[in-house]
């Protein structure tokens, strides 16, 4: 009779055991579903956004003078000296077809403008990424969805590459600055020129 009381016994706590393990993985599933699911849909939602964009984008034309293709101001901050050709030397780039810095209270972006092709820019990618991995960063990602580049290293240093129609434009900025309303406005504006 003891036996099969302690058996008994057991089996309601296995029982029990499963159950909550059972409780505990809807649970989970339903957190997930609930804070993970959205920030996945919204992230994917604003690359199909990007990619949209860059195949509604039209470039400026050939003969736009430098002053007018970096605007004098975006996103509050407020442009620097424009230079020609210039040397880059930033994660792999070595040079740029022209450069602007934009500047706010506490904050600095770096664009540079480039003009290649498909080949030429998949080389330029390939390059960062490769300078990426050999940084020594305590921190770094990297994502690459259709002609756009993503990095982030350690601390706020940042960066995109942004493609579209033979014109490549590098963001780089080493401050907290908010690059991704900067970037949109920086785009906008260049293309209705």
């Amino acid at each position: 009779m003891k036996n099969e009381n302690s058996a008994m016994g057991t089996g309601a706590w296995i029982a029990m055991g499963c159950g909550c393990f059972t409780l505990v993985l809807i649970g989970g599933i339903a957190a997930v579903a609930i804070f993970v699911v959205p920030k996945v849909v919204d992230g994917v939602q604003g690359v199909m956004e990007e990619l949209e964009y860059a195949n509604r984008w039209t470039p400026p034309a050939d003969d736009l003078p430098l002053e007018e293709l970096f605007p004098d101001t975006v996103a509050g901050f407020t442009r620097g000296e424009v230079v020609g050709e210039s040397n880059v030397g930033i994660l792999g780039v070595t040079s740029a077809d022209a450069a602007a810095t934009y500047s706010s209270t506490d904050d600095e972006i770096s664009v540079f403008m480039m003009r290649v092709d498909k080949f030429e820019k998949q080389t330029i990618y390939d390059d960062v990424g490769n300078a990426i991995d050999a940084g020594n960063y305590s921190s770094r990602a990297t994502s690459t969805f259709g002609d756009a580049m993503d990095f982030s290293l350690s601390g706020p240093e940042k960066g995109k590459l942004w493609f579209s129609k033979g014109w490549l434009f590098f963001f780089y900025k080493t401050t907290p600055a908010d690059m991704d309303e900067f970037i949109r406005e920086f785009l906008t504006i260049v293309d209705s020129k």
